[in-house]
């Protein structure tokens, strides 16, 4: 996107909000749904690759939200180095959502001794300055990409959530936007 025209990249981006089945757009919604919904899987996710670390959040009484929010509303481009977030945003816009769940489980398992040996102040601070300071973006991503992480598992944990708090999975679909005329916006957009 950083080296596509204004234009096309403002394109890109639309459709990256509108595409179908897309949780981007919900996580911006008044409710933000979308983004409690991947707070949530997060959290499973967690507990399942990192056990340990699970219950040290627990202990130190960190919850997902805290921390974790900026990195899914803004594709981790919020806090992290360039180098690190154009490879996410690579993957991202290749292979979807995923992608997003990957690297945060990543991140904390590259980082997991360090989180392991701090109270709640020091993980707060490795979590929101330390981590974005000290990523080596391709360790974190081959860690993530490492991960058996399968899209099933993500789905059964969205189910539980939805069951849980009692909601519907609901995809905002696309508005009627569209690229105005004689724009080149729409044309070169693959569909998903």
């Amino acid at each position: 996107l950083i080296y596509m025209p204004e234009e096309q990249a403002f394109w890109q981006l639309m459709h990256v909000m509108q595409r179908a089945k897309s949780p981007i757009r919900g996580m911006f919604m008044p409710d933000m749904g979308e983004t409690h919904l991947a707070l949530s899987v997060m959290d499973k996710l967690v507990g399942h690759f990192m056990p340990k670390l699970y219950k040290h959040f627990e202990e130190q009484n960190i919850v997902f939200s805290m921390f974790a929010t900026h990195w899914y509303l803004t594709v981790f481009s919020s806090s992290f180095p360039f180098d690190f977030v154009t490879m996410v945003w690579d993957s991202f816009l290749a292979e979807g959502f995923k992608v997003l769940h990957r690297v945060c489980v990543g991140l904390l398992k590259v980082f997991e001794k360090e989180l392991l040996s701090c109270d709640f102040e020091g993980m707060m601070e490795l979590l929101h300055h330390t981590i974005p300071r000290k990523v080596d973006p391709e360790m974190v991503m081959d860690t993530a990409f490492r991960l058996q992480l399968k899209q099933s598992m993500i789905d059964q944990y969205a189910k539980e959530y939805h069951a849980e708090n009692q909601t519907e999975a609901v995809y905002p679909g696309p508005t009627a936007v569209a690229a105005p005329a004689g724009c080149m916006g729409g044309g070169w957009i693959a569909e998903a």
